[in-house]
């Protein structure tokens, strides 16, 4: 993934200096260490050459949605391509950033089921170290979900319990108040887990219908 994202970024910007392509290929080390983007989102790619319309239409729109850290939903059938396509939007928002010279806003990607189990691992934490591995970093646990300029947050419908709904909604309250961005992946089941105050804190402007949208992947 990131040396893709630099073989279309030196492709647009042309003949330049060593230094210079170090400084690219470390800003793209950087953001998407940041990201905490899975590993498998970054070795598996969908083929944008045959995106469905209103994916591609989403693609475009990508830059101006993050940068106005307006918040949506999108709505698949299941959650099999959801960490694919966040890892499409975020590649295809840092690259634009490099190339036009953009301030890159701060992104996440979370995986909202694992990132509740990590909260709860650490109320359980012993003193001994023998606790289980979390799967995000204490950082985004403890200050990097709250502050972030935008985040994906995958298997959204997936917390049910009371703890995660209102550890979700305290969260997403404090997101609110600052004006942060995000993008619920999200099932049709949505409207039987998530409360009116839980909906009205994630703000959506609208919610995608991607749900018939089918993709290919690069082999």
């Amino acid at each position: 993934m990131k040396q893709l994202i630099l073989q279309k970024v030196l492709q647009r910007i042309g003949n330049t200096t060593e230094d210079y392509i170090n400084s690219i290929q470390n800003t793209i080390d950087n953001f998407i260490e940041y990201t905490e983007l899975p590993k498998v989102y970054q070795t598996n790619f969908i083929d944008t050459t045959k995106l469905p319309l209103k994916t591609s239409k989403l693609l475009k729109d990508v830059d101006n949605l993050i940068s106005t850290h307006t918040s949506i939903g999108i709505e698949r059938e299941n959650y099999k391509d959801c960490g694919f396509l966040a890892a499409l939007l975020i590649s295809k928002y840092l690259k634009d950033s490099i190339i036009e010279d953009k301030h890159l806003n701060t992104i996440l990607y979370v995986d909202t089921n694992l990132l509740m189990e990590d909260y709860k691992k650490l109320m359980d934490k012993n003193s001994d170290g023998t606790s289980p591995m979390l799967v995000h970093s204490l950082n985004v646990l403890n200050k990097e979900i709250e502050q972030a300029d935008f985040v994906f947050w995958d298997k959204f419908t997936m917390i049910q319990s009371n703890y995660e709904l209102m550890k979700i909604y305290d969260i997403l309250s404090i997101r609110y108040r600052n004006c942060l961005g995000n993008v619920f992946f999200i099932t049709p089941d949505y409207n039987n887990i998530l409360s009116v105050e839980l909906y009205n804190v994630m703000n959506l402007k609208n919610i995608l219908d991607l749900l018939k949208e089918e993709y290919s992947y690069i082999k």
